[in-house]
């Protein structure tokens, strides 16, 4: 049985007795038939899935063998049917027919008087009742079921089933009828809150006529943004709002609005025409940021952000090794970019979107091919994926595991021999500092670039070819603290600083995004730079540029530049070492405790390296350095550190 909806009249066309009365004629039958099909096919596949759903209620409550898939019914029941019907069964799928039937039961009534259908098969009449004292009832204000079924898709009905409200359901109901709007409409203007500004509005009616007007196209203008973004432009919720009152207030407010953006923007166009592989568009406003050296391009959403889910790749390349540094913000790139060119070093610095939230359990993993084994969903307080093969949260030694799995082995931070196939290391302590001493990261920064200089140098001059300078987030820092905004604990699964795990169902007002790892899961984001915790001095995990925009640096050695120095053995013997070094003959070889002071140094004297394969001998004179760590370094022609190995005096 299947319930066939009846068929929309065609009006008869009118005889043509001219060419142009001919051509309409033709066109008028070929619009109303499209509607027709277009009709046809939505009607019957909106009664299929709430057939379907009718079938798997009355299965969970009358099923004889149903104790024996519980909760796991909606899986069983989609891998059984993978096999012999379209894959388009997922259990989610199977949940939105079961959400369907609950929600709308008049729907039988249309069954029986629009299709001839008596009763639904297999289907008892207590199930059918049962479903109309659940959670999700159908509203007793709404449109009834079959001017539903037959002018709404399944698609616009899956969207209005997530709005748990029946009056503010029939409302969108009854406006979606009324004015035609497509899914795109209907989202939209669930997103910009038309029920809720209806209710507000001193003029419903022109409201509503804007809001009809626009959603004809499928492009409804009207424009709603949190409430932050009101008190920020000075707007009313009582009054109409465009997205062209939106952009005219911006450059009405645009001293404001820069200072919120930060440092260095300077405002070149508006409605700028911009091509996009094929597609040609406009974005709202234009800046050149002067720091940065590139375009920054704002446009304005009215629907729920979401970030940007493709990711940067990293192949095992060989001769190249992965440096890791983790909250290395762009400003810190650019200064840490000056210190290797002028070590004469060849350094391109490039730029890309962190994975959202900007934390590092979310974005130290988001590259490729290592995403392509992790996803979702959230659990926990944390951000981090789960390994898809075994649903376990991924800890740092899996991760050391898997990338070696990748031809990607891991580097100790002293480890700087043997440079051949890919590695990944790591270094710094930015983000650690911050975290634990806020403002006074700014005194720490210096160090730190000093300290991944000498790093790459070493990298560089023990024979890597080329070393990738990669990190996840970028970060705010304010002494005194971010400024702090309310979020209440019971509307908040966990929260971070600058991003919480909202709890289901709850109304905050606040910007969302969906999870990197699982476009499902949503993340709330606190507004501008403020902090959803009092007094922090150093935060990220928000969407602003300090944040987001995420530096990639790539060093190796100018054509004709330093060869590298390999140490190809080393030996004590008392406390005289031997070793054999290539790539630096005629350098300065010492053996030090701090790497660049030559006030450590603990050898009788500096010596010159002899040819490649030749050995060169240093001594140490005071026999209670015996068992104490240092280094061996060797210097350039400037006395420069070039090279470094860690070592223990007298120890082989």
């Amino acid at each position: 049985m299947s319930a066939i909806p009846r068929k929309p009249a065609v009006k008869p066309a009118k005889t043509a007795h001219d060419f142009t009365a001919l051509v309409e004629a033709v066109r008028r039958i070929h619009n109303e038939c499209a509607v027709a099909i277009n009709r046809t096919v939505n009607t019957t596949l909106t009664l299929r899935n709430w057939l379907i759903g009718g079938y798997i209620r009355d299965y969970e409550q009358h099923g004889a063998d149903r104790a024996q898939y519980g909760i796991h019914l909606l899986e069983k029941l989609s891998d059984s049917l993978q096999g012999c019907l379209d894959r388009c069964y997922t259990g989610r799928y199977l949940g939105l027919c079961r959400q369907l039937f609950d929600a709308y039961p008049s729907i039988r009534k249309s069954l029986i008087s629009e299709s001839g259908v008596a009763l639904l098969p297999g289907i008892s009449e207590p199930s059918v009742a049962r479903s109309k004292t659940r959670k999700s009832v159908i509203s007793e204000f709404g449109a009834d079921s079959w001017t539903l079924i037959q002018r709404l898709s399944f698609t616009h009905l899956v969207e209005l089933l997530a709005l748990e409200d029946p009056l503010k359901r029939a409302f969108y109901e009854i406006e979606c009828i009324r004015g035609n709007w497509s899914v795109r409409a209907l989202k939209r203007q669930i997103a910009t809150l038309y029920f809720e500004r209806s209710g507000l509005s001193l003029d419903k009616e022109k409201l509503a006529d804007m809001a009809h007007s626009a959603a004809e196209k499928a492009e409804p203008k009207l424009a709603i943004r949190d409430p932050y973004i009101f008190e920020f432009l000075g707007l009313k919720a009582s009054e109409v709002v465009s997205e062209s009152n939106l952009q005219a207030a911006l450059l009405d407010n645009l001293h404001e609005f820069l200072m919120e953006l930060g440092h260095g923007f300077c405002l070149e166009a508006r409605q700028k025409s911009i091509v996009i592989g094929k597609t040609r568009g406009f974005v709202d406003l234009v800046f050149y940021h002067r720091i940065l050296k590139c375009h920054v391009l704002i446009e304005l959403k009215v629907d729920k952000f979401t970030g940007q889910q493709t990711c940067r790749s990293l192949p095992a390349e060989e001769g190249t090794v992965y440096l890791f540094a983790d909250g290395l913000r762009m400003d810190l790139a650019r200064a840490l970019e000056e210190k290797l060119i002028c070590s004469g070093l060849e350094v391109r610095l490039d730029y890309e979107w962190s994975a959202l939230p900007t934390v590092t359990a979310t974005g130290k993993h988001a590259w490729m091919p290592l995403a392509g084994k992790l996803s979702g969903p959230l659990e926990g307080e944390g951000f981090e994926p789960k390994e898809q093969s075994t649903g376990k949260t991924i800890t740092h030694a899996r991760f050391k595991q898997l990338i070696e799995e990748l031809g990607i082995s891991f580097l100790i931070t002293d480890g700087t021999l043997f440079p051949t196939g890919c590695a990944w290391t790591e270094f710094g302590s930015l983000d650690t500092y911050g975290h634990d001493q806020g403002a006074k990261l700014a005194w720490r920064a210096e160090e730190e670039l000093a300290g991944l200089q000498q790093r790459i140098l070493d990298l560089i001059h023990i024979g890597w070819s080329k070393v990738k300078v990669i990190t996840d987030h970028g970060w705010l820092l304010l002494p005194g603290g971010l400024p702090k905004t309310e979020l209440p604990k019971h509307l908040a699964e966990s929260r971070w600083g600058r991003c919480a795990i909202p709890s289901a169902g709850a109304q905050h007002g606040y910007p969302m995004t969906s999870w990197f790892w699982d476009t499902a899961e949503a993340v709330v984001l606190a507004p501008g730079v403020s902090c959803f915790i009092a007094g922090m001095e150093y935060a990220h995990g928000g969407l602003t540029l300090q944040e987001a925009l995420i530096p990639s640096l790539t060093i190796s050695t100018k054509e004709g530049g330093t060869k590298s120095v390999v140490l190809k053995e080393m030996k004590w013997s008392g406390m005289r070492l031997n070793i054999i070094l290539e790539g630096a003959a005629g350098l300065a070889v010492d053996l030090r405790s701090k790497v660049a002071d030559a006030s450590t140094s603990i050898a009788t004297s500096t010596m010159t390296a002899a040819e490649d394969g030749q050995k060169t001998s240093l001594l140490v004179a005071d026999d209670e350095t015996l068992g104490a760590a240092a280094f061996l370094v060797v210097m350039d022609e400037s006395g420069q550190p070039i090279f470094k190995h860690s070592i223990v005096i007298g120890e082989n």
